[in-house]
C-alpha cells in the first residue's frame, strides 16, 4: 500500500484492497504430528481453518502511522476493503460501497500480482469491473481514458510465462495490455520490474473524443 499512501498524502482520493489469506499460510512455524495431522496441542487448540486478518491490520496500521501526510481533512485518508479476486461479491460489495452507480474507479494501482498464473482471470476480471469504463473529461479537451498500473517483476529464467499468462488474461476479458518505457536511469535500478499500462478497449463511437 504505500504507493497509495503517497497518493493520498498529495490529495487524492485513495481505496487500499488487501485479502485475508489462510491462518495456517501466515504462522511463522506450523507443527506437525508423525501421522501428518496438525499438532493442536503444540499449537494450543487454535482454529486455523479460518482466514486471517493480518494483512489487513498491517495494512491499517500503515495507513495510522503515515496519517500525518494526508491533507487535514480526515476524508483524505485511504480507506482499506478486504477484496478477494475469486470472490464476486467482494468485488461488487467495493463498487458499491465506493461507487454507487457501479462506474468503477478512475486508477487502478497494483504492484507484486501477477506471479500466480492459476490467477490471472480472476486478477483480470476484478481489473475489468474495477477500472471504469468511460472516458474522464469527456467534456472538455482534456480527454483521458481510466487506466490500471501494474508493475510486473520478473521471476522466471528464459521465456517470461508469467506475463505472457497475464497478457492472455487480460485480451480475454476486452482489455488491452502495453508496457510503458522508463527512463533509463531507472531501468537499471528497476530490478526487472516492468510497468504494464491496462485500459478498456476504446469504443469506435468513442473515438471522436479525442479529436
Amino acid at each position: 500500500g504505500a504507493v497509495g499512501i503517497f497518493a493520498a498524502g498529495l490529495g487524492f482520493r485513495v481505496h487500499l484492497t488487501e485479502y485475508k489469506p489462510p491462518s495456517a499460510a501466515v504462522m511463522p512455524f506450523v507443527p506437525y504430528q508423525s501421522d501428518g495431522s496438525l499438532d493442536l496441542d503444540f499449537m494450543g487448540h487454535k482454529d486455523f481453518s479460518s482466514d486471517s486478518d493480518c494483512l489487513l491490520q498491517l495494512l491499517a496500521k500503515n495507513v495510522e502511522s503515515n496519517r500525518h501526510i494526508f491533507p487535514s481533512s480526515l476524508s483524505q485518508a485511504p480507506l482499506i476493503h478486504e477484496l478477494n479476486w475469486t470472490k464476486v461479491e467482494h468485488i461488487e460489495r467495493v463498487l458499491g460501497n465506493v461507487c454507487p452507480n457501479l462506474e468503477g474507479f478512475d486508477y487502478v494501482l497494483a504492484s507484486d500480482v501477477t506471479y500466480f498464473t492459476n490467477l490471472h482471470g480472476d486478477l483480470a476480471n476484478t481489473i475489468s469491473k474495477l477500472l471504469k469504463n468511460s472516458p474522464m473529461g469527456a467534456n472538455t479537451n482534456m480527454i483521458q481514458w481510466p487506466t490500471c498500473f501494474v508493475a510486473h517483476q520478473r521471476r522466471v529464467l528464459g521465456r517470461d510465462y508469467q506475463l505472457e499468462s497475464f497478457e492472455k488474461a487480460i485480451a480475454k476479458v476486452g482489455m488491452t495490455i502495453s508496457s510503458i518505457s522508463l527512463d533509463r536511469s531507472l531501468e537499471e535500478q528497476s530490478d526487472n520490474v516492468t510497468i504494464l499500462e491496462i485500459r478498456h478497449k476504446q469504443q469506435q463511437s468513442h473515438a471522436t473524443l479525442s479529436g
